[in-house]
């Protein structure tokens, strides 16, 4: 298990991200096989020809694809983790913290003190892990997709720049 709490698995002989199940969110799978394929080619793309592009191209665009549709699964994943740590929220501030304030001085029941409480209550952390992994989920994904994106915009220049020059075309 990686230290940001998504484990990181290979399922016959394919690379994946796995999401542990959430309360009462399914576990999930992100196959990353094209985007580890792909990754393994970039190098490949400096040296773009007529003869390689279209192999590069696919390869670059199926992780691409790959990686769009894993967006949609973690954006969809944090809209619903988001719908959970408010419920924690909601849930620890007036079941939990009513006992908590009980017998304690009327001084102590204020927004500081509430806010506190909540920070420290398990399942609003639990929720808060969750949200802030998934968070980072998207925006390791989106960086992804952007490296995909500019290496065919580069491999698109390059090819441009082969056949106006006439080098490739004989």
């Amino acid at each position: 298990m990686a230290d940001n709490g998504l484990p990181v698995n290979v399922f016959n002989d394919r690379l994946a991200l796995e999401l542990p199940a959430f309360r009462n969110l399914p576990s999930v799978r992100l196959n990353v096989s094209a985007l580890q394929e792909a990754e393994r080619r970039i190098v490949e793309a400096k040296d773009v020809n007529p003869s390689t592009y279209t192999d590069l191209e696919h390869c670059f665009n199926e992780a691409y694809r790959e990686l769009k549709g894993h967006l949609a699964t973690v954006g969809f994943q944090i809209t619903k983790t988001e719908n959970e740590y408010e419920k924690s929220k909601s849930i620890a501030l007036l079941d939990r913290y009513q006992e908590f304030v009980k017998e304690k001085p009327a001084r102590t029941d204020t927004a500081e003190y509430r806010k506190a409480f909540i920070s420290q209550d398990p399942d609003v952390v639990a929720a808060k892990d969750r949200l802030d992994s998934m968070k980072a989920l998207e925006i390791f994904l989106d960086g992804r997709v952007r490296v995909m994106e500019n290496v065919c915009r580069f491999m698109r220049k390059k090819m441009d720049l082969i056949i106006r020059s006439g080098i490739g075309t004989r």
